[in-house]
């Protein structure tokens, strides 16, 4: 059983059930239906993709980790040769997955594309934990890209009726809110490992910058974030239930830009982490609300 929970926490698996839970919302209010095999065969290629990028990217940092003061999994709980098993396993898997998806997927050039997007995600992640996550703000661009093009990858399945969404701009706005929010949150993950990075001589966006800098860029990401919201607030017809929410959120989004504010230490950081996690979740949860009370 204690494996099975080092695994678990290994894969991040609430991460990644708040990315699936996330793509099978946005297809299921886009599309107004449950989905076929197709939609299927994609969440369960993003949970073993992204679940391979956690898995390669504890292998790699298992030094600054030690640092770090987590609970270092890799070698502790887990062989390295257990997991680097997984990891090929579960890359392996996916690229096949990938190829049935192609074969069955036959909409114009988004079948190509979206195999692209998958095929490419794999090598990414991987010189993502190896080389970029330790550059100048590349590693949390790599990141909040390839979080917003697994919800982007929902839209290619069904490409020949992306002309006829009425609220199309609106589902650009999700994707750009995830790619956002996600930076946010990985630059504020990078002041929490700040001196497991210096050890592993980072120069990635925290590493590099002062404290009071670095603090600036989260906090216009998250206002950029706040407007995006409260643009989605004028999309939507009025109805008391969504505005509550609405604003619910944004209130959430002026603490944590009061918290980045004021912040100073690692268990400042981690809150603000976690309460971004929360943020996104709130974003998600706002789909089914809004289509559901109007």
């Amino acid at each position: 059983m204690n494996k099975i929970i080092s695994f678990f926490k290994l894969i991040r698996i609430q991460n990644l059930i708040i990315l699936i839970l996330a793509q099978y919302m946005f297809y299921h209010f886009v599309y107004k239906n449950f989905g076929d095999i197709k939609l299927y065969l994609l969440l369960l290629i993003t949970f073993l993709i992204t679940a391979s990028g956690y898995i390669i990217n504890d292998i790699f940092d298992v030094e600054s980790d030690e640092i770090n003061k987590r609970e270092v999994i890799i070698g502790n709980h887990i062989p390295a040769r257990v997991a680097i098993f997984w990891y090929y396993s579960f890359n392996i898997i996916s690229v096949l997955l990938s190829c049935y998806l192609l074969y069955l997927h036959k909409n114009s050039n988004c079948d190509v594309i979206l195999f692209l997007i998958i095929l490419s995600s794999i090598f990414i992640l991987r010189w993502y934990s190896k080389v970029y996550k330790h550059k100048f703000i590349i590693g949390n661009f790599i990141i909040a890209m390839l979080t917003s093009l697994s919800v982007f990858n929902v839209l290619l399945l069904e490409c020949t009726e992306l002309s006829y969404l009425s609220q199309f701009n609106f589902y650009i706005q999700f994707i750009v809110f995830a790619f956002l929010l996600t930076l946010a949150r990985e630059i504020v993950k990078d002041l929490e490992d700040i001196e497991g990075d210096k050890i592993m001589d980072s120069r990635n966006l925290a590493s590099s910058l002062s404290l009071v800098q670095t603090k600036c860029i989260i906090i216009f990401i998250l206002l950029i974030v706040f407007i995006i919201f409260i643009l989605w607030s004028l999309f939507w017809k009025i109805n008391v239930l969504v505005t509550i929410y609405n604003m619910f959120i944004n209130l959430t989004i002026v603490f944590s830009i009061y918290k980045v504010i004021f912040s100073q230490n690692i268990n400042d950081f981690k809150f603000i982490s976690a309460l971004l996690k929360i943020i996104m979740i709130l974003g998600i949860l706002f789909i089914p609300i809004s289509y559901l009370l109007i």
